[in-house]
């Protein structure tokens, strides 16, 4: 069977769906061909999915596209839009000489709403989507509050189930799930549902892993990992240290690629002087699975305090489930859901400083609790695995034959 997967970018969760889904498609039963960019292939995320690939997968190029700063959704659905063309004129040109069976996109977002406007941008030839983070519900579902647009996200939905080339778009939001089933009846056969998940386990002992990274062994450390940006309340994180309450021995550590904004941030006077005490230490670039594991190693608890409207899944909060590591994080959307179901931590809203020094004293306080003695964390590690999220991948795309 002939499987082609499309994914133009690199950032975030990107690159570690479409690593586990060339691992899982690689082997003889399958011809794989990828549509990416040549930017893609070059960043460092693409190196891990490199070594999944065998050298028989062709790859394809999408022209590269100015980055676009802007959040407003008339830049952001006109940026789809463009997308969509681009990518249908490069696959009408592509059937001429490989015509895939059936195609998976890992995550369909960069172009849904374009998709569900004009149609499939690869005519006749069936598909699969993941859609990783629709909004629409969350008012309905109790995560967070409306948008005014919320009633015409939910009938252009209705016209992406209604596509006739679409065979299954998966979800990854259980709350979405249970929605979609209620609101979308007889469309809901298309919807499938697998867990975000993550995949790291533990290798070294933190004594060890701190020494690498310079870390104190007797110190409190607490994680920012991933893309490093103002909305995950890094700057709310960074100034409770001035507090006269929080833990001498308190230790931050910034892993991850920063912003131009959290790199202004860190040339704040009072965080400088942070940085010089060692109280903050960043290691401001792509982590590699080795990389990744060390710095989850060194740490006592995770942050995932989100202050800008942030209702979605964080791929963090389940490498954190798998680390045994407690989370201080928002207390709305997904994340304070699962932090206050599964007490994995606590859940506060982290825009003022004495809440987030609150949270730190109270978190290191009964730190085992949250940590490794949860009982809810081997079910949640389970549940959250690439094993349980690609079965679900895969019996769409093996039940090709049936449609």
């Amino acid at each position: 069977m002939k499987i082609m997967l499309v994914e133009p970018l690199h950032e975030g969760h990107h690159m570690n769906f479409l690593r586990f889904a060339i691992r899982e498609l690689s082997n003889s039963r399958y011809h794989l061909s990828l549509i990416t960019r040549r930017s893609v292939v070059i960043s460092p995320g693409y190196q891990l999915v490199k070594k999944e690939m065998s050298k028989n997968v062709k790859t394809y190029f999408l022209p590269e596209l100015k980055k676009n700063y802007s959040l407003s959704s008339l830049s952001i659905l006109r940026r789809q839009f463009k997308e969509w063309f681009i990518l249908k004129y490069k696959f009408l040109k592509l059937i001429k000489t490989n015509k895939p069976d059936i195609i998976y996109v890992p995550d369909l977002e960069w172009i849904a709403k374009a998709v569900e406007i004009f149609g499939s941008p690869f005519g006749k030839v069936p598909f699969v989507a993941l859609y990783m983070s629709p909004k629409f519900h969350r008012k309905t579902m109790g995560l967070g509050h409306p948008s005014r647009y919320d009633w015409i996200y939910s009938k252009l939905f209705k016209r992406l189930l209604k596509i006739s080339s679409l065979k299954n778009l998966i979800v990854m939001d259980k709350f979405f799930y249970k929605f979609t089933k209620k609101r979308y009846k007889n469309l809901f056969y298309k919807i499938k549902f697998a867990p975000d998940f993550a995949s790291n386990k533990k290798k070294f002992l933190k004594k060890n892993s701190r020494l690498n990274l310079g870390i104190p062994i007797s110190s409190k450390v607490i994680l920012v990992y991933g893309y490093l940006d103002l909305k995950k309340g890094i700057q709310e994180l960074l100034l409770s240290l001035s507090n006269k309450d929080i833990p001498n021995n308190l230790v931050i550590l910034l892993a991850g690629q920063p912003s131009k904004e959290i790199l202004k941030l860190m040339k704040n006077k009072e965080i400088k002087k942070f940085v010089k005490t060692k109280k903050i230490i960043t290691f401001f670039k792509y982590h590699n699975l080795i990389e990744e594991q060390k710095v989850f190693e060194a740490t006592d608890a995770v942050w995932l305090g989100y202050t800008q409207g942030f209702l979605g899944s964080s791929g963090v909060m389940y490498q954190a489930i798998h680390f045994d590591l407690p989370i201080i994080g928002q207390n709305k959307g997904i994340i304070g859901h699962y932090i206050k179901q599964y007490k994995l931590g606590i859940a506060i809203q982290p825009n003022e400083t004495k809440k987030v020094v609150k949270a730190i004293c109270d978190l290191f306080k009964n730190i085992n609790f949250y940590g490794e003695n949860n009982i809810n964390r081997k079910s949640l590690k389970n549940y959250h695995s690439p094993d349980t999220h690609f079965n679900i991948i895969m019996d769409c795309l093996n039940n090709f034959k049936n449609y």
